[in-house]
């Protein structure tokens, strides 16, 4: 049934069938004709959406504050996955060495203290004094040995070295010192009557050495000793230089075998003339581990912490930057950049820096490479002749860091001679300012072997020769 609900004019000539609406517009005039209800009460309109927004603004704080512990969490787990030990604070146990400590480390080798017998030790002299305790000469059982006593608030060293040479032994390298045992006392007072022995071993008048390591003597002495007093040519030059970087390179390397003991890498971190030692042969032997670092494949930790206070027990440990001495640190450890997310091939390459300077020391001693014998210059460290004897922090980071400075090869040197181009080659790349560029010690290793093969002296002619012309190694670098 239709009927017209119009009254105008000609109303009737625009009709419309609202059965042919469709469900949309249908259900849109229904929205329509509600919102605009005039009986429909709006009063508690304000006061719902008031509520509908403060419980939004609830929910999204709740979610963000959820969403932020959420990221904290795991950039905490992926920090300490990711993050090697040697950036976490270390708790130790006293009188509990480190590795001992270590379980997950402890699983992997075996360390050997070698206590010594007292009764058998006799000391003849003292050799030298510094820092951190004496070195006396010795016999232990008819043989000849170094003694080692460190002063008891420097105990850390002695730990720290001890647990290196132990680890060390169990597979004897030649480039390494000779590591006979060691000794160490609980007792603070002089020895009794009984113990006879150990008042010979006397700090003062009222303390005992307590620590002591022993280790084969070497009568020829340390390698800053023996370029102050000697010369060397081509062929010892290039021996000693193998041997120091066999020596190191043999420390940086993780050995597994099956059948064998394991040996993590272990950094020396103190690689200078002084702790070189000349062997009978002229080859030379790394000693003195006393900051020393052991690092697996996943971590890395000290062999102990050391503290550089005498006075202050409650002071500061060293960091793992804070070590070795002044005059050989690298650009790296001067501005305290060094990468600790990979203390593994970062403080390798400190040791290689170090190496090269050590190995600039004995190149400019070496009578082969100069034009003239008379001509041949007094021993000078790394950086006397630019910065003196004595050098600061200051100077160094100045010098070696910010100017990017490093000691002048001397100019007398026969300058046509290939074999000295792959020398300085060699060592500029030890000590190369960016340390991912710098070669391994085993490549420092090969290249001298090498080397030893080619006199100076008769290569002054065609300055283009590579590497490859003279058979040098190109072993990768630390990359």
């Amino acid at each position: 049934t239709r009927f017209c609900c119009c009254s105008t004019p000609y109303c009737n000539a625009n009709v419309t069938d609202a059965i042919n609406m469709t469900a949309y517009e249908i259900m849109r005039s229904e929205f329509l004709m509600q919102s605009f209800d005039p009986y429909d009460d709006d009063d508690d309109v304000p006061e719902k959406r008031n509520e509908y927004s403060i419980v939004h603004v609830i929910l999204i704080c709740l979610l963000i504050v959820l969403t932020g512990f959420l990221i904290g969490f795991l950039l905490r787990c992926s920090l300490n996955y990711y993050i090697p030990n040697c950036l976490q604070p270390k708790k130790q146990q006293e009188n509990v060495p480190f590795l001992m400590q270590n379980e997950k480390l402890s699983t992997c080798f075996t360390i050997i203290p070698h206590t010594i017998e007292m009764n058998r030790l006799i000391i003849d002299q003292v050799l030298s004094e510094g820092r951190y305790g004496k070195v006396y000469k010795g016999s232990y059982s008819n043989e000849k040995v170094a003694i080692k006593v460190f002063f008891p608030r420097y105990c850390e060293y002695f730990t720290n070295e001890k647990n290196a040479y132990s680890l060390l032994s169990e597979c004897q390298h030649p480039c390494i010192l000779k590591y006979i045992g060691c000794f160490e006392s609980s007792n603070k007072t002089m020895g009794t009557n009984s113990d006879h022995h150990s008042s010979v071993f006397t700090i003062d008048e009222h303390t005992i050495a307590r620590f002591i390591i022993v280790t084969q003597y070497q009568s020829l002495g340390t390698l800053s000793a023996y370029l102050r007093s000697n010369t060397l040519t081509w062929e010892l030059l290039c021996r000693m230089a193998s041997s120091i970087a066999s020596g190191v390179s043999y420390l940086h390397a993780e050995i597994k075998n099956k059948s064998g003991p394991y040996k993590p890498v272990l950094v020396h971190r103190d690689i200078n003339p002084q702790n070189i030692l000349i062997k009978n042969d002229l080859s030379c032997c790394i000693s003195d581990f006393g900051f020393s670092m052991l690092i697996t494949s996943s971590s890395s930790s000290s062999t102990a912490d050391v503290n550089h206070s005498s006075n202050n027990s409650s002071s500061n440990k060293a960091s793992l930057t804070d070590v070795g001495t002044l005059r050989y640190m690298s650009p790296e450890v001067l501005d305290g950049a060094v990468n600790l997310f990979d203390c593994k091939m970062s403080l390798t390459q400190v040791d290689v820096y170090a190496m090269g300077l050590v190995l600039w020391e004995m190149a400019s001693r070496c009578a082969d490479l100069y034009k003239d014998e008379l001509n041949i210059p007094a021993y000078k460290m790394a950086f006397e002749e630019e910065l003196g004897r004595r050098v600061t922090f200051e100077n160094m980071q100045i010098f070696v860091s910010k100017n990017k400075r490093r000691p002048t090869f001397n100019k007398l040197w026969k300058a046509d001679s290939r074999a000295i181009k792959l020398l300085k080659e060699t060592i500029e790349e030890c000590w190369d300012q960016d340390a991912d560029a710098r070669i391994s010690a085993l490549c420092v290793d090969r290249r001298f072997s090498d080397l030893s093969f080619s006199a100076p002296h008769v290569l002054d002619s065609s300055a283009s020769t590579t590497s490859t012309d003279l058979n040098i190694s190109t072993a990768p670098h630390n990359h």
